[in-house]
């Protein structure tokens, strides 16, 4: 039997297929056949773990790569390309703080009123510095699409709508079930009483968790769509510098962000430890080591990104001729 053989009653095995699912649908599209009949003719109907394995990881690569998360070596290449990488590295890293940055909003609320007013001082400055970079990223992502608009159009116009359509549909999806799941939550909220809005409801905990996952997905998705328009379209050297500068701008968003949450977090450990163990001023608070490691996590995983954006675009600032 040689590769390349049209696959007859060769069904994958169900982990098989979630490992495809991995895999961008584009790729699918292409190589799936041809990398199943390969792999079916080498190690017959029953794949071995480390087939699986590399498959997933290779998935993994190739769904990165369509993403605008991985990339070659700035060094190398157009350094045109590289900066719009690093452009998009950049909306990646602001996509993991507003992640970050819902999730602390909603863990500080009412802080305020379990310290005094005298020792509030420092953590309103942390407060004041996330609010901040909330701020200053939005401004960036604003300026960012004010300059993509135009190119942006004219690269769906010449064809270029099929190669973000899917990834369009997605995010209108899940952008209107995230509203809707949001909305009834509001008006479930309302019947509530306070202990159960704030951890006392297991069942109003579990539609909080659901309403996370889809406003991840939401982020995520949007931020994969803007990634694929923004590697489609062709900019001038004036817009592209411009995006460039404003990329590293929206980067340094992530790096105030997380000295903003130092300083909260620091402050109020020493000003207020019984915040964080659960109090009637803050009754969620039961729930401070999860929610923190989840918004510590997401903030180093922003920063880090936003580093590796911010070092590819100066990079290609370097080599720009």
């Amino acid at each position: 039997m040689m590769p390349g053989r049209p696959i007859e009653n060769r069904k994958p095995s169900l982990a098989v297929k979630i490992v495809l699912a991995i895999y961008p649908h584009e790729w699918r599209a292409r190589y799936q056949e041809e990398m199943l009949c390969l792999a079916q003719d080498v190690y017959g109907p029953t794949f071995p773990l480390s087939c699986v394995a590399g498959m997933a990881k290779d998935g993994l690569r190739q769904r990165l790569s369509s993403m605008g998360i991985l990339s070659e070596n700035p060094l190398i290449g157009d350094p045109r390309s590289q900066m719009v990488h690093g452009g998009v590295l950049s909306v990646w890293a602001f996509a993991l703080v507003v992640l970050a940055g819902s999730g602390f909003a909603k863990f500080i609320e009412h802080w305020n009123a379990s310290i005094s007013q005298t020792d509030s001082f420092l953590p309103r400055i942390g407060a004041g510095i996330v609010n901040a970079a909330a701020v200053a990223g939005a401004v960036m992502v604003a300026g960012g699409l004010a300059v993509l608009a135009r190119p942006a159009l004219r690269f769906v116009r010449e064809g270029g709508w099929a190669a973000i359509k899917r990834k369009f549909i997605t995010v209108t999806c899940l952008g209107a079930g995230t509203l809707a799941w949001l909305a009834f939550m509001v008006k479930t909220a309302h019947s509530l009483p306070a202990q159960a809005r704030n951890g006392g409801s297991v069942s109003y905990l579990e539609m909080g968790l659901l309403f996370v996952v889809l406003t991840t997905l939401s982020i995520f998705s949007l931020a994969s769509l803007v990634s694929t328009l923004a590697r489609g379209i062709e900019l001038s050297d004036a817009r592209s510098k411009a995006c460039g500068w404003m990329s590293v701008m929206l980067g340094g968003s992530a790096y105030l962000f997380a000295v903003g949450l130092a300083i909260w977090w620091s402050s109020m450990l020493v000003r207020a430890p019984w915040f964080f163990g659960g109090t009637r001023a803050q009754p969620s608070a039961a729930l401070a080591p999860q929610t923190l490691v989840g918004i510590a996590v997401l903030t180093l995983a922003a920063v880090l990104v936003a580093s590796k954006s911010t070092k590819r675009i100066l990079v290609s600032f370097m080599r720009w001729e």
